[in-house]
């Protein structure tokens, strides 16, 4: 056994292990009647979705649709619970719907050119999968055609950053987490409609590193992409917003979580369309005020200075 296959082998050791600590401490789901686990047939597959109805949602008209996807390796339900739910805290307060797709074997086709995951492997029209979803909700719970948004984290970021290009007939506005544009669709980024855009990633990120190069796990590249600051450059082009920001240093409300957070918008005045940035200053590849689901060496520190649901939330508002 030569000296790079001890190395794999160790650090799979050291994820299993830290999985098995996390396990102990994993948030609940906390599933309702109203939380309904659907599933459709698309392109030869079944796929399968979580849709949370909110309180009194037989008595409300048209409402928005958050869609919210997982990372990958993980699950719908994953995904709730590494928000702690608050999405559909959220939902119940504001009347809107949430879905929380699943990913076949728990990947997304983001765009990247990632040689192991089965999504990209097998050329996965999860695009076409998500606007299916899309017409669903419309079409049999009263999802508002007008107000559809998307968010995601990881895979589910880049996948966000995908819709943000070739769903804008669709899609309102997106919010990536701990992801970037792959740099073999920049220049399609570049030509495709305008779309408000809310990134949110960490400066210390070890897989999805902020500065750009190739997306890592476990010694493994999946995928090249631009920097954050980059990525941030094209939305700005594309939404023709201005150049110079609106910067706020937001408030440290949890010294101990080692994180601070800044804050740059850029709007074009003339159209409503913005981009935002919030830069998790030490963050890690996390969900800010989620879930750290691994320990700190293997994914960094977990912001506890905002809730990313909540200041998705509040973006997706100010758009509409």
């Amino acid at each position: 056994m030569n000296k790079k296959s001890i190395v794999y082998i160790v650090l799979a050791l050291i994820a299993v292990a830290s999985i098995c600590i996390s396990c102990r401490t994993l948030p609940p789901l906390n599933l309702t009647e109203r939380d309904l686990e659907l599933s459709m047939k698309h392109d030869g597959y079944t796929r399968e979705f979580i849709l949370h109805l909110p309180k009194d949602h037989a008595r409300l008209g048209r409402i928005p649709l958050v869609i919210a996807l997982h990372g990958g390796g993980g699950t719908a339900k994953g995904m709730i619970r590494l928000t702690y739910g608050r999405f559909n805290e959220l939902a119940d307060l504001h009347g809107f719907l949430v879905a929380y797709p699943q990913g076949l074997k728990k990947s997304w086709n983001d765009g990247r050119d990632d040689p192991i995951s089965f999504a990209h492997k097998n050329d996965i029209d999860d695009i076409r999968f998500l606007s299916a979803l899309i017409t669903t909700t419309v079409e049999k719970y009263r999802a508002d055609p007008t107000r559809i948004f998307v968010t995601g984290i990881s895979n589910g970021g880049f996948m966000s950053i995908r819709v943000s290009r070739d769903l804008t007939d669709q899609v309102k506005a997106a919010a990536p987490v701990c992801a970037a544009i792959p740099f073999t669709t920049k220049d399609a980024h570049l030509t495709s409609p305008p779309m408000s855009i809310l990134l949110l990633n960490g400066t210390t990120d070890p897989l999805v590193p902020y500065t750009g190069g190739y997306v890592q796990v476990l010694g493994k590249k999946r995928g090249k992409i631009l920097s954050t600051d980059e990525t941030i450059a094209i939305f700005i082009t594309k939404n023709a917003c201005p150049d110079s920001p609106v910067t706020e240093y937001l408030e440290d409300t949890d010294p101990n979580d080692g994180t601070r957070v800044i804050r740059y918008e850029y709007t074009n005045t003339e159209t409503g369309k913005k981009v935002v940035l919030l830069k998790i200053v030490n963050g890690g590849h996390t969900w800010p005020g989620g879930w750290q689901y691994l320990g700190r060496k293997m994914i960094g520190r977990t912001s506890m200075d905002i809730n990313a649901c909540d200041m998705i939330w509040k973006f997706f508002r100010s758009t509409m």
